[in-house]
């Protein structure tokens, strides 16, 4: 009984503390019928408040998402901090929307009018400014063949061929 009043104690501790683990995951899928990448990208979204206040300079509150509110500051930060490049050519995103779901936010993003992919690279350094240890992974799933790519400080971009 006294183990289980103990977890108990630090469970609600370890709930109401910061994470202790700085990562961002994005899942992207290539739509050959609509020639559209359809990513979608998932933050805590407590960091990601945090950096767009400080690039922005002024309060931002992500969570509820019923109004989307905040997508010009969130557009503004992904075109500095996520870039693809596609076949060996910049491309160019939408944001699609966010939406949060407990202590994540995802953010939609869409690329169009690519009719075949041979090469991706990533320039993702989301949330670099923030945190030293922040990992940013990317999980590509193009055809029938998944890749995932990790980004840090250390090596913000990466890249990976489809044949």
């Amino acid at each position: 009984m006294k183990l289980f009043g103990l977890l108990s104690i630090l469970s609600v501790c370890f709930a109401f503390s910061p994470h202790p683990l700085h990562l961002t995951v994005a899942e992207a899928h290539w739509k050959k019928e609509t020639k559209s990448l359809e990513i979608s990208v998932k933050l805590f979204y407590d960091d990601f408040e945090n950096a767009l206040e400080e690039k922005n300079k002024n309060p931002v509150y992500l969570c509820p998402d019923s109004l989307n509110n905040q997508r010009d500051y969130i557009e503004s930060y992904f075109r500095n901090e996520f870039q693809l490049t596609i076949n060996e050519k910049i491309a160019g995103f939408e944001i699609v929307g966010y939406e949060c779901e407990n202590e994540l936010v995802y953010v939609y993003l869409e690329y169009r009018n690519i009719s075949k992919i041979k090469s991706i690279e990533i320039n993702n350094t989301l949330l670099f400014e923030s945190f030293l240890d922040q990992t940013n992974l990317m999980h590509l799933h193009i055809n029938d063949i998944s890749k995932t790519l990790l980004t840090q400080p250390s090596s913000p971009s990466a890249e990976v061929e489809f044949q």
